[in-house]
């Protein structure tokens, strides 16, 4: 396993091998947040699991794009905060050297079992 610098760990070209999952996130928690919330509006008002389908419809929609909002949101702030560190590691390098490799032999001291 390799070592890396500071800079290394924040380069964004990581980002383009992450999951469908956690690239759509935010309408796929909106999307299933609003289906269970209409359909627990129909049980609580004792109707019909699908009465009132293109309410629930316009629930759902609103909320995936709810999360999508939420989801762009918070790329954006990561985005600035990892862009602000990248620029203080890049100012200041000298904080932010490899620490030396330590084995775990270095670390721990001979252990006699006590019986």
């Amino acid at each position: 396993m390799e070592r890396k610098t500071a800079l290394e760990l924040l380069d964004p070209s990581h980002t383009d091998d992450v999951s469908v999952l956690y690239k759509n996130w935010g309408i796929i928690s909106g999307s299933i947040v609003g289906s269970i919330g209409a359909l627990w509006y129909n049980w609580a008002n004792r109707r019909p699991t699908l009465s009132g389908l293109p309410r629930s419809l316009i629930i759902v929609a609103s909320l995936a794009g709810a999360g999508k909002l939420l989801q762009d949101y918070r790329d954006k702030r990561l985005a600035q905060r990892d862009a602000v560190l990248r620029h203080y590691i890049s100012l200041h390098p000298e904080d932010f050297e490899l620490p030396p490799r330590v084995k775990y032999s270095e670390v721990f001291g001979s252990w006699i079992p006590v019986r």
